[in-house]
């Protein structure tokens, strides 16, 4: 019986050292073109997205509706629901609809992209400038965490540190630091929906800017989420 025992001790420990190794067998590439093939199959998109710009000093929080439709390769039009105004935009191959903010105030009636949270989507093309290693993993829910140093000294964001839940190819966190290794920005992606039974794409995004004296808390939710649905060359000449 005590023979029985240690085979078996000694097959589980074969099993969690073939299940380690193959964790661990996945490299960096693998994970970014895993996020990136996620986002490659959306071809067209019409999503409602709600942002809410407040801060820690309890001032008047700024809040936006839009309608974001977007068609590969480089068609995008922006309806603003509050508005009732429409925009059109040329963006090459960019499904991702950024936050949106006014670019003066909220009389200019002209909305501007904000591209910072695409790092949530574009992780390849953010990471192209970074040197990245594998910081750690978490066995039971696949989740990896890349650590990224930039290769030029001057680039904005000094380090970087994305939490990717790899069977799901998403982005979960991501968080940003200065130079003396104070968090700075801290985004969290707590709710994904998935669209089209094969997309993943993000429900809800909490983005905090972390300053001495002030916070600022963005949050985006995306409503009526369509993809691949065919939208019509139409739709971006009215």
């Amino acid at each position: 019986m005590l023979k029985n025992i240690l085979i078996r001790m000694i097959d589980c420990k074969i099993l969690l050292f073939l299940l380690v190794s193959n964790i661990f067998a996945l490299e960096v590439p693998d994970i970014i073109n895993k996020i990136q093939s996620n986002i490659d199959q959306i071809q067209d998109m019409k999503i409602s997205v709600t942002t809410t710009i407040d801060n820690s000093k309890g001032q008047d929080a700024f809040k936006e509706n839009i309608e974001y439709i977007m068609k590969k390769p480089d068609k995008v039009k922006i309806v603003d629901l509050m508005l009732k105004k429409s925009f059109l935009m040329m963006a090459e191959n960019n499904p991702v609809p950024f936050v949106q903010e006014r670019q003066t105030t909220p009389q200019s009636q002209h909305i501007s992209i904000w591209p910072e949270p695409g790092i949530i989507f574009y992780v390849k093309d953010y990471l192209s400038e970074f040197d990245v290693i594998i910081s750690s993993t978490n066995m039971d829910s696949e989740k990896y965490v890349l650590i990224g140093t930039p290769y030029k000294t001057n680039n904005a964001f000094p380090k970087m540190e994305w939490t990717i839940e790899y069977s799901k190819g998403i982005v979960t966190e991501i968080k940003i630091y200065t130079q003396s290794g104070k968090l700075m920005r801290l985004l969290q992606i707590p709710e994904y929906q998935l669209v089209n039974e094969k997309i993943w794409f993000p429900k809800k995004v909490i983005d905090k800017l972390i300053a001495k004296r002030n916070t600022t808390i963005t949050t985006i939710l995306y409503d009526n989420v369509q993809i691949n649905t065919g939208i019509p060359e139409s739709v971006f000449s009215e």
